[in-house]
Parts: C-alpha cells; structure tokens; sequence
C-alpha cells in the first residue's frame, strides 16, 4: 500500500478553502498557511516513502564516508530540489488549461526549456575552461536562472505570455550548465572524500546519489496532487473555484522561483574544486617542509 494515501483525510479537512477574486496576496497567504497544516500532518507520509527510494548503497559501509562529505550532502540537497522543481514546472498544464486558458501553450513553454539547455549544454565545456571550473560558472548561471524566474513571476501577474516565455528561456538557459557539469562536480566530491579520508567511493557516491532524483521525484509528484486537491480542484468540473485558479498560479510561478533560489544558495557553498585544490596544496607545502 502507497502511505502517500495515508495523507488524504487530512487534506479533506481543509477543503473548504474559498478564497475570492482579485486577493491574489491574501490568497497566497492563506493557501501557505494551509500547505505548512497539511505537510506537518503528513509528514510521516513523505517518511514512509522514502524506504521506497533507497538505494543498495545505503547498506554498503562506504555510505558513512560519504555522511562525513558535504558536498555529497549538497549534491543530494541539489537534486531533490530540482526534482521539486521540476515537477512544479510539470503541473503548468494546469497552470495554461484553466489560468491562461489555452492548454496548448505547455507544448510551447517546454520549448522554451529545452531549446535553451541544449544550447547551454553545447557551450558548457569552453565556459568551464575559459572561466577556470565549474563553480563559478555553475553559481552565476543561477544567478541568471533566478533572475529569469523572478521575471516569469512579473509577467506570469501581467498575463503577458511572450515574456513569459521569454523569461522562462533565460532561466533555463542559466540552468543549463549545472545540468551539463553535475557528474563532474559529483567526480570531484568523490575526489574530495579520497583527499579526506584516504578511501575511494567513486561507484558508491554515484550509486547514492540517485537517492536525490528518486525522493525528490517522488515527493514532488505526491506533493503536487496534494495541493490540487487541498485547494479545490476537481478536474471534472467544468470550470474552478477562485482557490484552485491562485493554487496552480502559485504552484507554477512561485514555487519553481522559491526552488531555484535554494538551489543557487546550495550552489554558491558547494565550492568543492577550491577545497581540492587548498588540501592538496596544503600537503604539498608539507612535504617541502
């Protein structure tokens, strides 16, 4: 039995949400105060799931040394976070069905997405070399992203859907070069663990850090349906009350927005080439003395 199912009644007892039109702030509010009443009740639902997610290397010893590497903590942290993300981003059909009413433009929003990651994928190994590693260029590509979202935000309440699309462009194409380096810097983690530790992990820190995109994919799925139905939605009607329309609006604006800020801010401690590089020298400067 899915223990996500477990969290329903506890949903149902906050059904009665109504929020009028034209309170799009106090509705947000309130549609916050809700979310915090229904996690803390189901807490021990999203508990329950992870279990489901654990890889075999969590019973392997080598698991401790990778508890004692922050940057595998971060990695892991970074991951779960984009999965978040990406499954707010996924629930945009709902958002462009009963928001901007033409369900058609999601095809058009992913566009959007990919088009610009591929071409950030393309550039990723020159900026790397031309800006000396990947920390730099992964922390200022979110700072771009960041900017991007935020602008999706001004837009989205504009109901503008050129820029829109314009800015989920940018945000994506500053995504792209942690998408395109992720399995470097995990290399690099693993480095560290080595310099650390003396012990290499390499298959077992990549092995683990899947746990990331398969919590986070799970939860963000389980929490997505929870927030539909806890405000209202119901996909038979044939139009939406006033809660679930600010729902799908906070859900694909906000949330993707709040998501990439925190991944910026893991992003911008996740320096672990500069670590690298200060052991080794450090040892080096040893071994003159």
């Amino acid at each position: 039995e899915n223990p996500v199912f477990h969290a329903t009644p506890s949903i149902h007892a906050i059904g009665d949400l109504k929020l009028r039109p034209r309170q799009s702030v106090s509705g947000i509010k309130s549609i916050c105060e809700k979310c915090i009443a229904v996690m803390e009740q189901s807490l021990h639902s999203i508990c329950g799931l992870i279990p489901l997610f654990i890889p075999d290397c969590f019973h392997d010893q080598a698991f401790r040394l990778l508890l004692k590497n922050k940057y595998y903590l971060m990695i892991c942290a970074a991951y779960i976070l984009q999965q978040l993300y990406s499954a707010m981003i996924g629930s945009g059909l709902f958002y462009m069905t009963w928001v901007l009413k033409n369900k058609n433009l999601f095809g058009q929003f992913a566009w959007a997405v990919n088009i610009p990651l591929i071409i950030a994928l393309i550039f990723t190994p020159a900026l790397v070399g031309r800006w000396k590693g990947m920390y730099k260029l992964n922390l200022r590509g979110y700072i771009i992203a960041v900017i991007g979202r935020a602008l999706v935000v001004a837009a989205g309440y504009m109901g503008n859907v050129p820029l829109m699309l314009a800015f989920t462009a940018l945000a994506a194409l500053g995504q792209g070069p942690w998408q395109g380096d992720m399995n470097a810097v995990i290399a690099s983690c693993s480095e560290y663990t080595y310099l650390t530790q003396g012990k290499r992990v390499d298959g077992t820190m990549y092995s683990c850090t899947s746990l990331g995109i398969k919590v986070g994919g799970g939860i963000g799925t389980a929490v997505a349906g929870w927030l539909l139905e806890l405000s209202g939605y119901v996909g038979t009607n044939a139009t939406q009350p006033q809660s679930a329309l600010d729902m799908m609006q906070f859900m694909y604006l906000w949330l993707p927005f709040i998501f990439t800020v925190l991944i910026m801010l893991v992003l911008s401690r996740m320096n672990v080439e500069g670590a690298n590089e200060k052991i080794k020298n450090s040892r080096c400067v040893t071994q003159q003395h």
